[in-house]
């Protein structure tokens, strides 16, 4: 079964972190990882900006193991859609950057 990493590089809205980290905590993360698919997920906080260009304060790394991934995407937006997988207020959502990335070798 291929192996993938979906990372999400993201900000909350201003003044709106706490809730921002609630909900990604208590409902986003739960609820993604219930999809056929999903395996895990870990957040991150930056450290350090080596770059000192601003850019995102928050990643979070999903694990994939499907042997269909657009079949996998299709089920993430599925569930978005029937509102099983909730998007927050708080999130920063135009400036979110999300990538796919296969395992190598």
């Amino acid at each position: 079964m291929a192996e993938y990493q979906f990372l999400v590089l993201s900000n909350p809205i201003s003044g709106q972190e706490q809730e921002f980290n609630r909900w990604y905590d208590e409902e986003h993360i739960p609820s993604i990882l219930t999809v056929e698919g999903m395996k895990a997920a870990i957040r991150y906080k930056r450290a350090i900006d080596l770059d000192d260009n601003g850019g995102w304060e928050y990643v979070v790394v999903y694990h994939m193991e499907t042997d269909d991934l657009p079949g996998l995407i299709g089920r993430i937006e599925a569930a978005a859609a029937a509102g099983t997988i909730s998007t927050s207020p708080a999130l920063d959502l135009p400036n979110a950057v999300r990538g796919i990335y296969k395992k190598m070798g």
